[in-house]
């Protein structure tokens, strides 16, 4: 059975390790480029057009109050201000002390859909235990949820991916085994298991402050994914 681990959590500020890295402006917070626990890519700013006006916007990441935060900035006078119209919380610092690290990656499509994927790694660094992928579309400093990926690593037992389009409801999900020393590619590909399901989805907003986590509706559609599989 799979388990659900939620992307973030409050907690309080610890003392953690300390590294430099070039940061994007004087908008972000000098100790976000200390973090040992965590890879940004990129720390710089991410640069498109999220909102359909025709020009550059901003994705930056940031520490205030002992969260990761992800800013957006999609005003010139916002950015010259360092008042981003949107701030949304990843990933706390409580929760960051607990693994041995994290990898955060924020792109732009060309259609202007932001894609925040997020991975931890527990016991090794090598492997990403659990990765969660949300594709969110900018509206009005607001976002919408418009698609779910989350993989689940199996160390010796199958691992599990789920893929999920909330704006056409095609929700699928793969079992495939999981890591192990005498495992074969050949019997990953033949013990490989798909299907395919359509769920109506509920439209998901995140505005400022709010934690970018898995909604209950998503958390039930992959057990419904999973029940599927199983017959």
């Amino acid at each position: 059975m799979f388990k659900v681990i939620k992307l973030a959590i409050v907690g309080a500020i610890v003392s953690l390790g300390w590294t430099n890295i070039a940061l994007a402006g004087a908008c972000q917070n000098e100790k976000i480029s200390q973090f040992d626990q965590i890879y940004f890519s990129p720390l710089e700013a991410i640069d498109g057009d999220i909102n359909g006006d025709g020009l550059t916007d901003k994705l930056v990441y940031n520490l205030v109050e002992g969260w990761i935060t992800l800013d957006f900035y999609t005003e010139n006078v916002s950015w010259d201000k360092c008042r981003p119209n949107l701030t949304l919380k990843l990933v706390s610092s409580k929760i960051l002390s607990e693994v041995r690290g994290w990898d955060l990656e924020t792109t732009i499509n060309r259609k202007g859909s932001v894609r925040v994927r997020s991975c931890y790694y527990g016991g090794s660094r090598g492997i990403c235990h659990d990765e969660y992928n949300f594709v969110l579309r900018y509206i009005d400093k607001s976002v919408q949820i418009i698609g779910y990926d989350r993989f689940e690593a199996g160390i010796n037992y199958p691992s599990l991916e789920f893929s999920m389009n909330l704006l056409t409801g095609r929700s699928i999900i793969t079992r495939s085994p999981g890591i192990s020393k005498d495992q074969l590619d050949l019997d990953a590909v033949q013990n490989t298991k798909t299907k395919t399901q359509n769920i109506d989805y509920e439209t998901h907003i995140f505005r400022t402050g709010d934690v970018i986590t898995v909604p209950e509706e998503l958390e039930d559609a992959t057990k419904i994914l999973y029940n599927e599989l199983a017959k």
